[in-house]
């Protein structure tokens, strides 16, 4: 990805959205995506590829948004796999880089002798 003076998606550039497809097409299902609170929608269609990429996604839970766009947006598209207040965040993500990490290597293909 690189940064660019094309117009902005969602009236904001860099857009989220734009920035994780990109990490998407990189990282696939060992990405995780985390959306804090924000104005708009931006970042909703990104977590929506990652969910579909196979990867995991976090949202934060509306009683600690400052404002609940971006997260609300994100919950109703059905693209969370957790809704977390934000003191409780990091040891959220920290739990999903281990549930991720767990999963690629259970599924880890064999090395051929």
């Amino acid at each position: 990805m690189k940064i660019t003076s094309d117009p902005p998606l969602w009236g904001v550039r860099p857009s989220a959205d734009v920035t994780i497809a990109s990490a998407v097409q990189v990282f696939g299902k060992r990405l995780i995506g985390v959306i804090l609170t924000g104005m708009g929608r931006d970042g909703a269609n990104g977590l929506k590829l990652i969910k579909e990429a196979g990867g995991m996604t976090l949202a934060e839970h509306e009683s600690t948004c400052v404002v609940y766009g971006m997260p609300r947006a994100a919950v109703e598209m059905d693209v969370v796999d957790a809704i977390v207040p934000l003191p409780y965040m990091a040891e959220a993500i920290h739990a999903t880089v281990w549930k991720v990490g767990q999963s690629l290597r259970r599924h880890k293909e064999p090395t051929k002798a």
